[in-house]
């Protein structure tokens, strides 16, 4: 526990998300059917192309963060240099960046300590060219931009500041959850294992329950 990923920041920061939700893993996304795993095999497809276009930068770069004792920032951008770029794929040809996009870059750019941000969309076109003389359809390839964003690192502390009172309703329920699965408990294993993975055996909520616990049988 507190172990946040920058995806999920916008979502946990505007209200999308709730601490019992992240708990319990509810909102992870799922693919239930051939159009959702099309969608995404189409994204893995066009970011793949995109890397082999640009073999001079740094790409999925991936970074721990520490904002404070208990929480951690985990992030990945999809390529960085002198900037941070990003892709965004979509079924349709978008306007400008989503704001959960913009949110997801701007985090990246204190993390990784950059000053500019990218975000692209690729976009596949057909269209029509003259080839000996004959007239033939091919397919286009291009990056969009949809959105440049700059760093801010005061807007940063203040997101960070929203974690945080995240996290702390995060452990009150990881909290209250394990009180009541720590009961009939003979071994702090036995606990761990019981309560399905909710904490990791090193995380200090569930080390402090079971002390409490051991204590009150006393």
């Amino acid at each position: 526990m507190g172990r946040y990923n920058v995806s999920d920041l916008y979502s946990i920061l505007n209200g999308y998300i709730s601490p019992e939700e992240f708990l319990s893993g509810e909102k992870e996304p799922f693919i239930d059917d051939l159009t959702d795993t099309y969608t995404m095999w189409n994204g893995v497809w066009k970011h793949k192309m995109i890397q082999e276009l640009l073999p001079e930068y740094e790409q999925e770069v991936r970074k721990e963060y520490k904002v404070d004792d208990e929480i951690t920032l985990i992030g990945k951008v999809d390529w960085i240099g002198e900037e941070v770029g990003e892709l965004k794929t979509s079924t349709s040809i978008m306007g400008e960046a989503k704001k959960s996009a913009i949110h997801q870059v701007k985090i990246y750019l204190t993390m990784f300590e950059r000053e500019i941000g990218r975000i692209f969309q690729p976009v596949v076109k057909k269209k029509e060219v003259y080839k000996f003389g004959k007239r033939e359809k091919i397919t286009a390839f291009n990056l969009k931009e949809l959105s440049v964003v700059k760093r801010d690192d005061s807007w940063f502390n203040k997101e960070m500041s929203k974690l945080k009172d995240f996290h702390k309703k995060v452990k009150k329920v990881a909290k209250l959850s394990l009180e009541e699965c720590v009961k009939d408990c003979e071994s702090f294993d036995e606990f761990c294992e019981k309560c399905n993975g909710l904490l990791s055996k090193s995380d200090r909520i569930a080390k402090e329950v079971w002390d409490e616990y051991v204590a009150s049988t006393k």
